[in-house]
Parts: C-alpha cells; structure tokens; sequence
C-alpha cells in the first residue's frame, strides 16, 4: 500500500503546476513561472503557491521579474496558510531581492520561514536557472528586538551583513549565489 500511495502521488503532481526538487533545491524549473504554480522540496514541510507574478521594466526602465507566495503547511489537502514571502530579481542590479518574509505569530518558531527561504534560495539556485543574470541574494532587516529571530535566520543560511543603517534600525545582507 506505501508503494501504491507513493506511486499515485507522483502521477498527481504530474498532473498538477508542481515543481518538485531534490533536498538540495537543484531541480526547479524556471523562475518565470506564474500565478498558481507551486512551489516545494521533497523533505519539507510547505509548500509555496506563487500569487502574484509580474515580469517587465519598472518605471526607471530596469526589467524586473517579481513573485508572491503564500507559504502553506503539508499535507495540502488540508491548505493551512502559515505565511507569505516576497522576491524579486532586479537583472539589471544582479540581485535577487527577498522583499519580505512572514510567518504568522501561531506558526513561528517550527521552520517554516526557514525552510520557505531554502525552497527560494533553491528555486534561483537552480542548474535550470544558469542562464537568469544575477551574483546574490539582498534583504533588509530591521535592527529592533523583534526580529532578533529573522536576523538570526539569515545568518543561519549564510547572509552577511553588507551595511548597517543605525540611523534608520535596519541592516542590508548579501548572500552570493
């Protein structure tokens, strides 16, 4: 019955917009996808459904590629909504910028914004990927008390500070690709 169960679950994502990769995050399809497309790793415990999706030139003229996700926790027949995330890959400032990362306040602290920043970092790390123009992962931070955790997230998977902005409480980090 395990291999029955397993068998039938590939045939349904299959069937579905569901991107599927390995734990290390090497096997997603391209970053241009859109609205409805999900999004997850074999080991995780979310998913991301893509919500939103913009590709173009900004008012400056620079093409931009912007996604929304909304961050829900397996299995998905039950779609329990734990989060959302922002991105958006700036080819002219070669840069993927990570807008936001929100966890709501029931779901903190059990690896969900972790394991949404892995399955992000996955997607544009991507060997399908190569091709999209871009050296590293930008966020900013705020410096206050109560996102001591999300600081303490992003140094976890590697960013480092680039810039400390005291004057205003926050801080730029980097991440190379």
């Amino acid at each position: 019955m395990k291999n029955f169960s397993k068998y039938l679950l590939i045939i349904l994502l299959s069937c579905t917009n569901v991107f599927a990769s390995s734990s290390e995050g090497n096997d997603f399809n391209d970053v241009f996808f859109g609205k409805g497309y999900q999004c997850t790793r074999k080991d995780s415990p979310i998913y991301l459904e893509c919500y939103f999706e913009k590709t173009g030139q900004d008012p400056t003229g620079q093409w931009v590629s912007l996604r929304s996700f909304e961050i829900y926790k397996k299995p998905k027949k039950n779609k329990t909504l734990v989060g959302k995330i922002g991105v958006k890959l700036n080819n002219n400032e070669e840069k993927v910028e990570i807008g936001s990362l929100e966890i709501y306040p029931e779901y903190r602290r059990k690896g969900y914004g972790e394991q949404a920043m892995h399955t992000i970092l996955g997607i544009y790390r991507s060997s399908k990927n190569e091709s999209v123009s871009f050296t590293h992962f930008y966020l900013t931070v705020g410096l206050f008390r109560d996102r001591e955790a999300a600081r303490n997230l992003y140094v976890k998977l590697g960013f480092e500070v680039s810039e400390y902005m005291e004057n205003i409480g926050y801080q730029n980090m980097i991440l190379p690709r």
